[in-house]
């Protein structure tokens, strides 16, 4: 695969990650930049912590970094394109999201681009996005779900200890 992205002159698609991620690691182990403000540290903040603390080096906190932003962007792709084709498959719900969109619009509840914090009060946006997530989740491994010791009731019905063990256990 190298040889015929040279051979065609392409540019390593990994290279982006590293351009984006050295700058912001040597700029904020140097000063030059400040953790956003918040009441927990972020991520870099702690593996930079790690290094000083000399349980990790400038190469971890790379690969930390940078497989992080390819985990994310994976996962994230997968997820906007299967609440966009759930949509697009129901126009009815797709009517009602713009529809809440548009009136949070005008209210001045939402801007553009719209902030997290106004998302997260918008409640049909929501259930698209968290139905989206159930329907066709992005991780690559089912999420196991075990019943506890002594059972539950979820949803008016009684599901036994042990329920949802993996077959190999």
């Amino acid at each position: 695969m190298a040889q015929i992205r040279r051979y065609l002159r392409l540019r390593n698609p990994t290279r982006a990650i590293v351009d984006f991620t050295w700058p912001h690691i040597l700029d904020r182990a140097k000063g030059k930049t400040s953790p956003p403000k918040s009441d927990s540290e972020d991520f870099l903040t702690k593996l930079l912590r790690l290094e000083h603390e000399g349980k990790a080096k400038r190469f971890d906190t790379f690969n930390a970094l940078a497989q992080n932003i390819g985990a994310g962007s994976d996962t994230t792709a997968i997820s906007i394109a299967s609440v966009i084709a759930h949509l697009a498959m129901n126009p009815d719900k797709m009517a009602n999201l713009r529809h809440e969109l548009e009136d949070a619009t005008q209210r001045g509840e939402l801007s553009n681009p719209a902030l997290f914090q106004e998302a997260q009060k918008l409640p049909y946006l929501q259930a698209v996005i968290q139905e989206g997530l159930r329907i066709h989740p992005a991780v690559g491994a089912p999420l196991v779900r075990v019943v506890p010791a002594g059972g539950a009731h979820i949803a008016g019905r009684y599901f036994p200890a042990g329920v949802g063990q993996p077959w190999w256990q």
